[in-house]
Parts: C-alpha cells; sequence; structure tokens
C-alpha cells in the first residue's frame, strides 16, 4: 500500500467514525427537547376509558387533543416549552380543567383527573316559543384560535314565572357550539372563558353564516389552578344542541 492510499483509507474512517459519532449526539438532544403531560382519569376510582383531554398551548394558542386508554391513561408527547390548560371531557360527566400546567425542555407533568357524574334530572319543557332555527357557531380568541369548552349562556323569553331565562352550555372540545334561536327576532348570546373578557352578541336564526364569538384575553383575571364545571341537564329540547353541551 503506497502513502497516498494509507492516507486516503484513513481518511475515510475519520469520516466514518465523526459520522456515527454524530447521529446519536443528535438523537439524544431531540429528546432532551421533548416534554410531555400524562396522567390518569378516573370516575371514583374507576379508570375511563375514550374520554377527551385537551392541552392548550397558553403562549400560541394550539390546542392537542388525545383520548384516555382502557387504564384511563393518556399522554401528550413532544411538546414545546411552555404553560398549558388541560381540560377532560367525557359524556354524563361533569368538566374538569387543569390551568397552570407548565412543562420545560426535557422536564413533563403528571395531571390526574377524577369526573363527576353530571346530574340526572327532569327536563323542562319549553312552551309557546315563536319559530326556532338551528344556527352554527365557534368561540374564538383574538387570533382566530378555538377555545375548547368555553361557557355559552343565552337568555331567551321562554315563559313561565320569569319573562326570560338563562340557558347554559359549553362549547366542544374544538370551541364549536350550535344553537336554537328565533328566526324572526335575536337573543343575546354570551360567550366566556377562563382568563378572558366576556363577549356578547344578538342572534337571530334568519342569517346563514356561522356564529363567531371572539373573546380577548383579560391578564386582570386570576385563574386557579383547577376548575370544575357543571353541565346541568341534558333534555333533547334543548336550546343548545351540539355534543359539547
Amino acid at each position: 500500500m503506497t502513502r497516498r492510499q494509507f492516507a486516503t483509507w484513513m481518511l475515510r474512517l475519520g469520516v466514518i467514525g465523526v459520522g456515527t459519532a454524530v447521529v446519536p449526539t443528535r438523537a439524544r438532544h431531540a429528546r432532551a427537547q421533548s416534554a410531555s403531560i400524562s396522567g390518569m382519569v378516573d370516575a371514583g376510582g374507576r379508570p375511563l376509558l375514550l374520554v377527551s383531554v385537551t392541552a392548550r398551548s397558553d403562549s400560541d394558542g394550539i390546542v392537542r387533543r388525545v383520548t384516555t386508554g382502557r387504564d384511563g391513561a393518556y399522554r401528550f408527547g413532544s411538546l414545546p416549552d411552555g404553560t398549558y390548560r388541560i381540560d377532560f371531557d367525557d359524556t354524563g360527566f361533569n368538566l374538569v380543567r387543569q390551568n397552570h400546567v407548565r412543562v420545560g425542555v426535557g422536564v413533563g407533568a403528571i395531571v390526574n383527573a377524577t369526573l363527576r357524574p353530571r346530574p340526572i334530572c327532569e327536563c323542562v319543557t319549553y312552551t309557546g316559543l315563536p319559530a326556532l332555527r338551528e344556527r352554527a357557531g365557534h368561540v374564538v380568541d383574538e387570533a382566530g384560535r378555538p377555545l375548547p369548552h368555553a361557557h355559552l349562556t343565552l337568555v331567551a323569553p321562554i315563559g313561565g314565572l320569569f319573562p326570560t331565562s338563562s340557558v347554559g352550555a359549553y362549547a366542544d372540545e374544538a370551541g364549536h357550539f350550535a344553537v336554537r334561536v328565533p328566526v324572526n327576532d335575536a337573543w343575546p348570546v354570551t360567550g366566556s372563558d377562563s382568563g378572558f373578557m366576556a363577549e356578547t352578541i344578538r342572534v337571530s336564526g334568519a342569517a346563514d353564516a356561522p356564529i363567531v364569538i371572539r373573546l380577548r384575553s383579560d391578564a386582570a383575571v386570576v385563574v386557579p389552578d383547577i376548575e370544575r364545571f357543571d353541565r346541568g341537564c341534558q333534555c333533547s329540547d334543548d336550546l343548545f344542541t351540539h355534543a359539547g353541551r
């Protein structure tokens, strides 16, 4: 072997050696940048399957969604550094929200939740209502990003002992809702959410465009670490008709 052949052979070994050394370093770096949020969801000690769990980033408003497995476990992986709010939603149960969940570089969080059944109660039949039409709607923040499980209130003259009644509901995990409103009139619908200012708009069934309720953030509001939202009764003739109610 000549000197030139030997030098070429050693150079190739050096290139191969450097390449092999870089790959695991990059892999370790990628793992270090990945944070996670995980936990268990139960109802009185019984694991709950297919609970919808949403994680909304406080910084960019991006919403991620997973569902629990048979053991009630869930996990969000590869999360950017930041603070999140976690919502736990299942049909037949009240909503639970965990705010101020912080994850950092390589540091995850464990958030468990216990859901309570929503009440079983007698439904009220509304009489004397005008002709109604269903309208689809969306609750979003200032940048148009969805606000999962935002609270909705409709004030309607539905009769009874009082001239008006307040009907409440929650948007679904993507901030969507549907409401029945009069064709020849407009009723006020209010959207509100943790850390945001409430917004009221009048909604009529005569329009076709989707309803958009845009909420502005309110830094002055102190948001608790844990919130529990009671859904109330679920009846067949509810004015809010979406699955998230």
